[in-house]
């Protein structure tokens, strides 16, 4: 079995040749996690593999034994022929830390394009599965946003409407009162113009006279008209 060791925290500027096409379980990729180890303390450690042609990469647990961890080369990595990419990932409690991203090839084969094993494909399935929930919440969480924002549109409308209301009833209130100062006050010169009048009473006697009479707090006066043309007033 051919191996390689590199150090997971620098960079390595050279192609790593995983193998050929279909090549399964004879080559092995170890890394050196010891400076990570010592910086951050004992963690977990994930390859991930993104092959040539490949949209996304798929992860590779690794087990970590004296600071070194290692890849053992599948069938899976070598399904595709051509350039790859490979970078590994340490967690540990909330701190992750991640290497370079290395440069991987695999080299033609006879035998053709393998068949990544049904694993990887549940892997790929479920990825897309998660892809497709990520981007449905993003356009539900656009829309509650939009709706919000429409009913937060309509309230301040319905508030303005309220407010235009208050103030056209507080106006009509306002009307209302000034026309009833005003009918008081007319009502009151009404009053006083009738206190200041003198009423008059006519009446004819069995002569044919013509008999003023006018009546107030102070008494009865009497007018009446004499043949002679005189007025006679009578108290």
């Amino acid at each position: 079995m051919s191996n390689l060791i590199i150090n997971a925290n620098s960079i390595y500027d050279r192609v790593i040749r995983i193998g050929r096409q279909t090549e399964n379980l004879v080559s092995e990729i170890m890394f050196n996690v010891n400076m990570w180890i010592e910086e951050y303390g004992l963690g977990e450690c994930v390859l991930n593999v993104r092959r040539n042609g490949d949209a996304n990469a798929y992860p590779v647990p690794m087990t970590i034994v004296d600071g070194m961890t290692t890849w053992t080369i599948t069938d899976t990595d070598t399904a595709k022929k051509g350039r790859g990419e490979i970078q590994l990932k340490y967690t540990t409690g909330e701190k992750v830390k991640t290497s370079p991203i290395f440069t991987i090839s695999c080299g033609e084969s006879l035998v053709g394009d393998g068949e990544p094993p049904s694993g990887y494909e549940d892997w790929l399935t479920e990825m897309n599965r998660m892809t497709a929930e990520v981007e449905a919440a993003k356009t539900s969480a656009s829309a509650s946003a939009q709706t919000a924002q429409t009913a937060a549109g309509t309230a301040a409308e319905k508030a303005t409407e309220a407010e235009q209301s208050a103030n056209t009833a507080q106006k009509s209130a306002s009307d209302a009162s000034t026309s009833a100062e005003r009918a008081k006050v007319s009502e009151e010169a009404a009053q006083g113009a009738l206190a200041g009048m003198t009423f008059v009473g006519f009446s004819v006697d069995a002569d044919g006279h013509v008999i003023i009479s006018n009546s107030d707090l102070l008494g009865t006066t009497s007018f009446e008209l004499k043949e002679s043309g005189h007025m006679e007033v009578t108290y």
